[in-house]
């Protein structure tokens, strides 16, 4: 049993080793392979330490989630870890990029509570980006009559902060 909790952990080290070259990709809901009875708390331990151990600064935000950060090569990654006992998902979502696309602040991703799936951390927040922001275009939703014809900086500054 703990061999297996083991590899998991190895897992996610290899995962979140991954996240620190470009491109960075998102996991969403992604098996985690730990053993039966595993509790929450002892996933957020082999996260955090897989991550430590990659040169990713950890901190839990609330039970089930984590804030990494990493610094390389003058561009800051920041990513969302969110998990269960049975799953996990890594949302990337800041980058210096970014940050001065939408003035010093990272970008919220359309995140409800119910997972929508092709919506759900694949578009920009609509609250943050309402109908006739210039970076509107990525919100999961357009509105009629709306016309966009560009994408708007923060969804560029993301697309060249994940490689494209």
């Amino acid at each position: 049993m703990r061999k297996r909790f083991i590899a998991a952990a190895v897992g996610a080290a290899l995962l979140l080793g991954a996240c620190q070259n470009p491109p960075v990709n998102n996991v969403i809901d992604a098996p985690l392979g730990a053993p039966e009875g595993v509790t929450l708390d002892q996933v957020r331990q082999a996260i955090m330490f897989a991550g430590n151990k990659r040169g990713w600064q950890m901190r839990q935000d609330v039970p089930g989630k984590i804030i990494a950060t990493h610094q390389r090569s003058g561009h800051m990654a920041v990513i969302d870890i969110l998990y269960t006992t049975t799953t996990f998902s890594i949302v990337y979502f800041d980058s210096a990029k970014v940050r001065a696309a939408n003035g010093a602040k990272s970008a919220k991703l359309y995140a409800p509570s119910i997972w929508r799936q092709g919506s759900s951390y694949s578009h920009l927040d609509e609250a943050i980006f309402p109908a006739g922001n210039k970076n509107s275009l990525m919100t999961y939703a357009i509105g009629d009559g709306e016309t966009i014809r560009t994408p708007g900086p923060v969804a560029v500054a993301i697309l060249k902060s994940i490689g494209w």
